[in-house]
């Protein structure tokens, strides 16, 4: 169905056909049961910082334009091909677009640090160090949205909407998309098809429940920290 919401008009031209333009407001086509909005700055700011995780260059150094910062069964793979469609470098999940050639180990090098956490909620055995998972993942991040090293512009999905407060310290032009679904039919839809995928922080005092870079900060170890 057609979903309005407010846009700055470079949206207008990055989706080109897939939307239409009325009274200064943007429509999306976007699947039945979907809605899309456009995030602004975060608030309260994240309690950690990329730039905390490894020593990054200035903003300018990073290629990364947009975020889509919806959880999975929300469109977020709708989204990434309007990116992939429209030329962009894009990555959701472990999939990605138009990068260039060898860029696609990195993409699978985050994911499999992301799947980690996950083993590790199943098992001890699976544990990493946290400082060093951070270190390590916040690396892989870092090179695949740099001009110098992946040159990502689009991002969709888990891990990146789990880090979505600190890409945009890091990044402040950084535009967020967020598509989300009626929350019964979410929930029943992910339980069904992805039980037990998504990571979660048992910390009660983080900005929201995925904020997984904020909940391993406070962590001494991953289990302390995480549920699926």
């Amino acid at each position: 169905r057609d979903v309005a919401v407010n846009a700055p008009a470079t949206w207008y031209a990055m989706l080109g056909s897939n939307c239409t333009s009325h009274n200064g407001r943007l429509e999306v086509r976007v699947p039945a049961a979907m809605r899309l909005h456009v995030l602004g700055s975060p608030d309260p700011p994240p309690a950690i910082d990329l730039r905390s995780w490894a020593r990054s260059p200035a903003p300018t150094h990073y290629s990364l334009r947009v975020l889509n910062a919806g959880l999975g069964t929300t469109a977020t793979h709708f989204t990434h091909t309007l990116f992939c469609d429209l030329g962009m470098r894009a990555v959701h999940h472990e999939q990605s677009c138009n990068l260039p050639m060898g860029s696609q180990q990195r993409v699978l090098s985050v994911f499999r640090r992301y799947n980690r956490l996950r083993d590790c909620i199943a098992s001890p055995h699976h544990c990493s160090n946290v400082m060093q998972w951070k270190q390590q993942f916040a690396r892989d991040v870092l090179w695949l949205i740099s001009r110098h090293g992946g040159g990502v512009e689009a991002l969709s999905d888990v891990p990146y909407a789990n880090i979505f407060r600190e890409l945009l310290v890091l990044i402040p032009t950084l535009q967020v998309l967020h598509t989300v679904r009626e929350p019964f039919e979410w929930a029943t839809q992910r339980l069904t098809e992805h039980e037990g995928v998504d990571v979660v922080c048992r910390t009660p005092f983080v900005a929201t429940a995925y904020s997984i870079g904020e909940c391993l900060d406070s962590a001494k170890n991953m289990r302390d920290a995480l549920e699926s």
